[in-house]
Order: structure tokens, then sequence, then C-alpha cells
């Protein structure tokens, strides 16, 4: 699994987090992408809405990969403050691949 996370950016309200993600050898089209914050305790599971990213396709010269992109808002009201480690989550009908990133989100 390849992935990237582009951005973290905070605001007042919350933190919006941008990037994407691919499995090695499989098709982008139909993934759900989903990211996972992960605290000492616990630990949370939110749905990423898809981006196109033509970009990523042209850069590995890879037509299927298309679908990778993800952008996720998470409002800070919803999270008690500390941080949480980022995961990134690709499920399909085949297959379920996650890698832990180096990526920390502070609230």
């Amino acid at each position: 699994m390849h992935c990237n996370v582009e951005s973290i950016e905070p605001d007042t309200n919350g933190v919006k987090i941008y990037g994407w993600a691919y499995v090695i050898g499989q098709k982008t089209k139909g993934n759900q992408i989903k990211l996972v914050l992960q605290a000492e305790d616990t630990q949370f599971l939110l749905d990423a809405a898809p981006i196109i990213r033509p970009d990523v396709s042209t850069f590995f010269n890879n037509p299927d990969l298309s679908y990778s992109g993800f952008v996720q808002y998470i409002p800070r009201a919803k999270f008690k403050p500390r941080q949480y480690k980022l995961g990134v989550l690709i499920k399909n009908a085949d297959m379920n691949a996650f890698i832990l990133t180096d990526k920390v989100v502070s609230f």
C-alpha cells in the first residue's frame, strides 16, 4: 500500500486532511478510504470523501490510480483535546489494507 498525507490543516473548528492512497496492483475506482485516529485508549474510524487525482495517475504513469484521492474535515468538538496517530484504511469487496502513517492530528 502506498499513501501520502499531503496536508493536515487545522483551524479553530477542526482539521482538514488531504492525501491519496492505493494498494499496489489494485484499481482505485470503487475503493472506500477511511481515516483512523488512534490514541492510547481509543480509536476512531472516519469515512473520507473521495477526490479524483489525475496528478497521481500521471506521476505513477498508471490510469488506475485516478480515484486514489481523499479529503476529510474532522470537527474539533467531537474529540478530546489530545494527539491522535493517523492511519489510512482502504476497503473494497476483495480486501482491506491499512497503514499507520507518521502523521499526528492534534485537537
